[in-house]
């Protein structure tokens, strides 16, 4: 039994939306969050972001969502229907087989982790003094957190490629013969040269696709093949977990623009049945809200703030910022155990 949900844990998660907008004191931002009405939503607590403390009021997360069914595709963004990934006792689908959580059967048996397209979120854990019994816990091993994040990195990757070759396609068909000159005159580059060579990408960015590139090539095998003889990292553990305040040294709930949720453990007492799991988008959808919200009254009061995980200017920058610490963490060796 612990204190709070353990990372590589699956919970039930709604909004807070009072608690999210405490920290302001701005009536207007309460009005115009009056109208979200909150849903449930099953949730995949991928990683602590920082220690957490028997009284701090929240803990915070990286975590990812869970749907019902295959991922709906969207073109405009390169999703398809495939970048997801069973919970057994949910079938296989093409060559990925279930993942199978160490505390037996998933609840349901139609639900999938869905990959891009702003399913992965920085989001707060409301502690409300509760316990977090072992029996009630549904998670994932070690070796299938690990088997989860190569197939999201593999999603991510190919799905950026597909978006940059259109994305430079249709630069390529208006450019003027000068710009196409100039075009040929330099090798394309790859995802991290591009970030290297461009200030104005975030080195959560750049550390997604080194984390990515490392999780590619690294062979198939078993975690503990990661380390050098002795159990010891084969890499610096700092270098993965750089990114990642551990200790919540620099935390400030009122300034990261975070969602705050209510979470359940038994995700199997709050839905009757396969088709009453509920579709992730309409969370996901009031994280957004709610965030735009705090972005507004923070530009109306003036207050500065760090520069949010929650939300990120570049397109593909808020997913892959956001998982970047993680699958740092995971290639170095900081695997979180459930």
């Amino acid at each position: 039994m612990t204190f709070f949900p353990l990372p590589g844990t699956y919970v039930v998660a709604e909004l807070d939306v009072e608690k999210t907008l405490a920290s302001l004191s701005d009536p207007l931002a309460n009005a115009t969050a009056s109208t979200i009405k909150p849903t449930k939503c099953i949730v995949y607590l991928n990683f602590v972001l920082s220690l957490p403390f028997p009284d701090a009021a929240t803990w915070k997360y990286i975590a990812g969502v869970v749907g019902p069914g295959l991922r709906p595709e969207d073109p405009a963004e390169c999703l398809t229907r495939d970048m997801c990934v069973p919970i057994f006792p949910a079938s296989a689908f093409g060559d990925r087989a279930p993942l199978q959580p160490h505390t037996g059967p998933f609840p349901f048996g139609n639900c999938y982790h869905w990959f891009g397209g702003g399913t992965a979120l920085d989001l707060r854990v409301v502690n409300v003094g509760q316990m977090f019994p072992a029996e009630k816990r549904v998670s994932l091993p070690a070796h299938e957190q690990v088997r989860l994040e190569k197939l999201r990195s593999g999603d991510d990757l190919w799905a950026y490629e597909v978006w940059k070759a259109r994305e430079e396609a249709n630069a390529d068909s208006l450019a003027t013969p000068e710009e196409e000159a100039m075009a040929q005159e330099d090798p394309p580059l790859s995802p991290i040269d591009e970030a290297q060579d461009d200030e104005s990408i975030t080195p959560s960015y750049l550390t997604h696709w080194q984390s990515v590139q490392e999780l590619e090539d690294e062979p198939e095998s078993s975690p503990s093949n990661d380390a050098a003889p002795g159990g010891v990292p084969s890499n610096d553990l700092s270098e993965g977990v750089a990114l990642i305040d551990i200790f919540g040294l620099d935390e400030d709930e009122g300034k990261d623009l975070l969602p705050v949720v209510k979470i359940w453990p038994d995700v199997g007492a709050h839905f009757k049945a396969d088709a009453d799991v509920p579709d992730p988008r309409e969370f996901l959808k009031q994280c957004d809200e709610i965030v735009r919200i705090m972005e507004e009254s923070r530009a109306r009061s003036k207050i500065p703030h760090a520069a949010g995980r929650a939300r990120d200017s570049d397109k593909w920058g808020r997913e892959q910022g956001i998982l970047a610490r993680m699958r740092s963490a995971l290639c170095h060796g900081a695997l979180p155990q459930a």
